[in-house]
């Protein structure tokens, strides 16, 4: 095997969920949402005031057009036949149900998954199952391995609950797998976000991820190719935790669902710090930082459009260099851990970047951690 040729990324698949909400219609159910576990007419004037503070403090459908998601009780205002969101007593909504729901779901996503169908084709020898809004024991990853009858030459590997940066430990995991053990390494991603919705908090922070996050599934392949292959060629990674963050940004298994704690400070937060971290990895990597911020594109986790807009003034970047990721988030909101991988696959189909361009990847989650990873169109 060539030595020059380094773990490459390659055969996405893309499975969307069972529904897609235009996101006018998505905060007009939301809102309702909550007027009616709070016992208010959806014409009162405190239901009028809270649909205004969704419009001013949640993503607008200029900046998300449509987010996909399991739950048929988005698509409909029959309260009184919601399946999951029984709005009239909210506490019924708990954590045994929505795992329930969870594994039912992802495991119907895992019976279409056909990345592994050609005959030359290996059996993977590791799967590495992504997620941050459902774990159940065995997983479906595993029940799905059982499935096939894998189980004897097939391990699969959980990493559960780091959220949207997961991606990048993902491809190191891989990366460090198929350099040990050769063959090939499936990542898939199966992220419910929409499952972990409370119509009992309508705090300002609420809104904002309420109207942000959405559902995705996308699984790839990671190769040490014998040969040249079309992919994502990985070049190098690195992580680091901001200093003084670890209170600005959570997300924590409860009761009734998964919360999340977002601090307004994420966003300043990342900016500060991000030019140093970049600075640092790229000169370890024999890159110039100045020659290479304007020549590579970004793919960069569209956590939100604040996010996006503040690391291109910080770091100086082109339109260009960053439209996949404003591209994403408009057509899918924010996936998660699904959703640089979504970005990825956009990119290596795309005309508008040519073989050998180099991708700088950019993700952030609780710590509040930075991760990077340096990918070669090839």
């Amino acid at each position: 095997m060539p030595s020059h040729i380094k773990p490459t990324i390659h055969q996405f698949q893309i499975i969307r969920p069972k529904f897609v909400l235009k996101q006018a219609d998505s905060i007009d159910w939301l809102s309702k949402a909550h007027s009616l576990v709070e016992k208010d007419e959806l014409d009162s004037p405190k239901a009028l005031h809270l649909k205004r503070r969704y419009s001013h403090y949640g993503c607008s459908e200029n900046k998300i057009s449509t987010r996909g998601t399991e739950i048929e009780d988005f698509t409909h205002q029959q309260w009184d036949k919601m399946e999951l969101f029984h709005v009239n007593n909210p506490k019924k909504i708990n954590l045994d149900e929505r795992m329930r729901f969870y594994d039912e779901k992802v495991s119907s996503v895992f019976e279409k998954l056909s990345l592994i169908d050609s005959p030359n084709e290996l059996t993977p020898q590791n799967i590495l199952h992504v997620t941050c809004t459902g774990y159940l024991s065995p997983s479906p990853a595993q029940n799905w391995v059982h499935q096939q009858k894998w189980g004897k030459h097939c391990q699969v590997i959980h990493l559960y609950h780091m959220g949207c940066y997961a991606s990048i430990p993902a491809i190191r995991v891989a990366k460090a797998l198929v350099q040990e053990k050769g063959g090939s390494t499936l990542i898939k991603h199966n992220e419910l976000c929409t499952l972990h919705f409370s119509p009992w908090d309508s705090s300002p922070e609420q809104l904002v991820i309420q109207s942000l996050f959405s559902d995705g599934h996308i699984g790839y392949l990671v190769t040490k190719p014998t040969e040249p292959i079309s992919g994502l060629e990985i070049l190098s990674d690195r992580e680091m935790i901001i200093p003084n963050s670890n209170k600005d940004m959570s997300w924590s298994p409860g009761t009734h669902g998964f919360s999340m704690n977002l601090s307004p400070l994420v966003p300043k937060k990342i900016t500060e710090h991000l030019p140093y971290f970049l600075r640092e990895w790229l000169t370890l990597e024999k890159y110039d930082f100045e020659t290479i911020s304007k020549e590579a594109f970004f793919a960069i986790h569209p956590g939100g459009p604040k996010i996006i807009r503040n690391l291109q003034e910080a770091l100086n970047l082109q339109q260009w260099q960053i439209s996949h990721s404003t591209r994403i988030l408009h057509r899918y909101g924010n996936m998660s851990s699904a959703t640089l991988p979504h970005i990825w696959e956009r990119m290596l189909h795309s005309n508008e970047l040519p073989k050998g361009s180099l991708i700088i990847s950019l993700a952030f989650g609780p710590g509040i951690s930075i991760h990077g990873t340096l990918f070669r169109k090839v």
